[in-house]
């Protein structure tokens, strides 16, 4: 599956927790790098769940990057 990353031409949001176990910042920036138009986002006071533990600065960083790609 991670060679396909490459042939995503769309631009994605990629969200993390700086203290997620289940998918490590490492992972994400990894998974970053592969897509072309991807754009990372760490949350640094969360874990698996920025949604629940950041809610505002996650929905302030989704709409940020839906305005730029809309």
């Amino acid at each position: 599956m991670r060679a396909d990353l490459g042939r995503i031409a769309v631009p994605v949001f990629i969200g993390v927790g700086r203290h997620d176990w289940i998918c490590p910042v490492e992972e994400s920036m990894e998974i970053a790098r592969l897509i072309p138009h991807a754009e990372l986002h760490i949350f640094e006071r969360s874990g698996h769940s920025p949604q629940n533990e950041e809610p505002d600065a996650l929905f302030t960083a989704l709409n940020r990057f839906l305005d730029s790609v809309a």
